[in-house]
This record gives structure tokens, sequence and C-alpha cells, in this order.
């Protein structure tokens, strides 16, 4: 019991101790095996698949697909570090170099230090010696080698087929092309911090579609009739949606045993929220995809997964929401507990229509970012809230109504009532959806929101 408690990287030390917990901490060393796109991570799984004791242990396979990026000589690669230094300023990554932004009393002068030193931090050449840059670019060629091999060789699907066939009790797979899951992931880190760069194309999004490895796991998993219980896909193409259908059968036969499915697909459009001007290549991608939905091929490959019981399916774009049926369609999951609804839009009857055939068994919704085409948010409320009897609801981002500008719900910002505690719309809304608290005072302005 102790031991299940116990962080996977912190096991090893703890079998140090003595020789019960040696014994007993085996059993925990590899419970999930990490795969990066390097040579040395595919020839770490190998070892680990060859091994007769520590193959059995391995119940789940975390498999990042981000590359890098081809730079064709060291200038080119000082670019790539610059942006990569810009990008991770987003997301407090200089806080480590420059320091946090001053509070609010600080003086003039400590907001002109911190302001230059941002600035400096997003310049390689002020940030690292000519020394560093040089090693980074020599650690760049080595690793974008390694993996160009790997993509001479149908990016490793051999290899993985036989090393998926040596792990018999894999249950769970999950497939990352955006390295922020890998953010404070060791292992991640001490393979890619050498070249001084981010990984997904160098700038946030994923430069490859993620299509060749995500069939190369299929293809593995169907030669290897694995019987999977949860799978995830983190932020990979939509074309994964017209494939062959050879691998499309496949896919349908190896996650007919799922309990939990989550898939984020993107358009190649969902680069553009950091990069409008380089928009016009694109335009057409977001109507692409949504014709390849509007077929609705995928609705039978849901369908095809009867013991779902988690659903989290999402399609990022900048421009546009998805349509909630060309996503959902009429399928109906006789076990489902748990749905996140994301940037989608639809009608109130659509959405109302698909909770009420899993009201039975749904005790957990998250609706983040939906438009309603028609209808109004308080009415939907209140017939969720009669139809579902839920134990966890959570919303997040605006919900929005486009036959009513004013029925706008942002769950992002706070009003006070009778005091200096503030109250989000938010928070009153789920303790409303979870029985605990009366209607939202928002519910009371619905009579204006034409006005």
């Amino acid at each position: 019991m102790i031991l299940a408690t116990v962080a996977t990287k912190d096991v090893p030390n703890l079998r140090l101790t003595c020789k019960t917990l040696a014994k007993i901490g085996f059993d925990y060393l590899i419970p999930e095996a990490e795969l990066l796109f390097t040579r040395k991570s595919f020839d770490r799984l190998h070892e680990i698949s060859q091994h007769p004791v520590l193959s059995p242990r391995v119940t789940s396979l975390f498999y990042c697909l981000d590359s890098l990026s081809q730079h064709f000589d060291k200038r080119e690669y000082t670019r790539g570090v610059a942006k990569s230094l810009s990008m991770r300023s987003y997301d407090s990554g200089l806080d480590d170099w420059v320091g946090p932004p001053p509070s609010r009393g600080a003086s003039d002068r400590q907001h002109r230090m911190y302001t230059r030193n941002v600035a400096r931090g997003a310049d390689p050449d002020s940030r690292y010696s000519k020394r560093e840059l040089t090693r980074g670019w020599e650690a760049y060629k080595q690793l974008y080698a390694e993996q160009d091999l790997l993509r001479n060789a149908s990016y490793g699907t051999e290899e993985i087929v036989a090393m998926v066939a040596r792990l018999p009790n894999l249950k769970n797979i999950t497939i990352s092309n955006f390295n922020e899951a890998f953010k404070t992931n060791h292992y991640f880190e001490k393979t890619y911090k050498p070249t001084l760069l981010r990984t997904s194309g160098d700038d946030g999004f994923p430069e490859n579609s993620g299509e060749p490895q995500l069939f190369s796991v299929i293809r593995a998993l169907h030669q290897a009739r694995t019987t999977l219980e949860t799978f995830e896909a983190d932020m990979v193409s939509w074309h994964i949606l017209e494939a062959a259908g050879e691998i499309f059968e496949m896919i349908g036969i190896v996650l007919g045993s799922l309990k939990e499915l989550k898939l984020c697909f993107y358009t190649s459009q969902s680069y553009e929220w950091h990069h409008p001007d380089d928009n016009d290549d694109s335009i057409e991608e977001d109507a692409e995809c949504a014709q390849a939905l509007g077929r609705g091929r995928h609705h039978d490959l849901l369908r095809s997964m009867p013991y779902l019981q988690v659903v989290d399916i999402s399609i990022q774009s900048p421009l546009i929401l998805f349509d909630f049926v060309s996503i959902f369609g009429e399928v109906y999951w006789p076990h489902l507990r748990d749905i996140s609804i994301n940037l989608l839009m639809g009608t109130d009857d659509v959405l109302l229509r698909f909770l009420k055939r899993h009201a039975a068994t749904l005790q957990c919704l998250k609706l983040f970012n939906f438009n309603l085409t028609k209808g109004l948010w308080c009415d939907v409320f209140r017939q969720m809230r009669a139809l579902l009897n839920l134990k966890n609801f959570d919303t997040r981002g605006i919900l929005t109504t486009e036959s009513c500008p004013g029925d706008v719900w942002d769950m992002t910002k706070f009003r006070t009532d009778g005091g200096d505690q503030p109250i989000s719309v938010r928070d009153e809304l789920i303790s409303y959806m979870l029985r605990r608290g009366s209607e939202p005072s928002k519910f009371r302005y619905a009579g204006n929101f034409y006005h």
C-alpha cells in the first residue's frame, strides 16, 4: 500500500533501503513505460519488452510524438532558439532566468529592469554563450539525425509492433503530439534540453501530423490482439478520420474494448492562434475538416465502442466551433458516466436529447466553450438539472447563444454579492447544477437577453 502512493521515479531509491522493500518495490518499478521519438528511447523500450520480469509489469505506454524542426545551418538554428525562447515566455518559462514579475508596489526602475531582462531572455546571444549555442547546435544535429533515421524506417513501425507484442498486460495508451504534456517530465526534459529548443516545430504546436506514429501503434496493438481499457491521443491531425479502409477498420477493432476515450484533434489553423500572419495557406482546412465530419464516417467507429464510460472528444481550431451532431451524431453508450463537451456548437434540443439518452448513467458533465445555435442557456440549464442527477459538474470558457447576443455566460469573470467576497457565475451555476444552491442570479435577467 505504501509503494502504491510513491512516485515511480522514487521507487528505485526506496528499494535500496532494505531487502523487503527491494522485493516488494519491483512490482511498482515500471507500471508506465515512456517512449519518445528518439533512437535511445526506442532502445530503452526494447530492453524493457525483452526483460522477462519487467515486461509483464508494464500496463501503460506514454508515447510522445514530438520531433524537431529541420534547421539547415547554425544561423537558422539560432533563429529557432530565439523563437523557442519567445514562446517559453508565454508560459512563464523565463521566470527562472529573469525572476518573477515586479510586485504592485515596485519602483519604476524595477519594472524597467524586468522588461529589459525579458527582452534579453528571448535573445539567444544574451541568454547563452557562444560555447553553449555551439553545443546546442551539435546536440540538435545528432538528435535530428536520429529522428530522421526513424522517419525513414516507417517511423519505427516494425520495432513498435515487436515491442508491444512482448507487453502482455498493456491496457492503457497515451499518445501526445504536444510537448506541454511533458513539461514536468524529467525523461523528456533530459532528452531535449541539450538542443536548447522546444519541440512541436519549436513553436508550441505540432509540426508533424502524428498520423504515421499513431498508425504504427494501432497496427502493433492489432497484431498483438491487445485488449485496451483507455486510449488518449492529444493534438493529432484530424486527417486521421480519413484513414484508408484497412487502418480505419483496425482502429475500430483495437478500440472496441475501451472504457475511456480521449481525443483532441487539431486543424492546421490551430497553429495560427499565435501566428495570424501565416493564415493564408490553411484557410480552407477547417472547412475540409467540417465536411469530413459531416460525412459521419467516424460515427460507426464510436458505435463500435459500447463499453465506454469516459468520453472527451474535441477539435482545436481558432476560427470555428464544430457542430455537436457532426462529432457525436446519435451515438448511445449504455455505460457512459463522464462526458466532456468542448469547443462545439449546436441547438438546445440536440444537446438535451444527447444528455437524456445517457441520463440513467451520467454522473459527471464538463461543458466548455459551447455556442447554442437555438435556445437560451437558462432554459437549457433548468432542463439539464431536471434530467440529470450529477455528482460532478464543471464549466469553463465562454458559453454563447447565436440567436441572442446578450445570453453570454463568461466563466472567467466575477461579481460581488452582498460584501467583499467575490462570487463567480461559474460557482453559482455549479452549485445549482449539483442541487446545492438556488438558481443563479443571471437567470433573473433572461428576459432582457433579447433587448
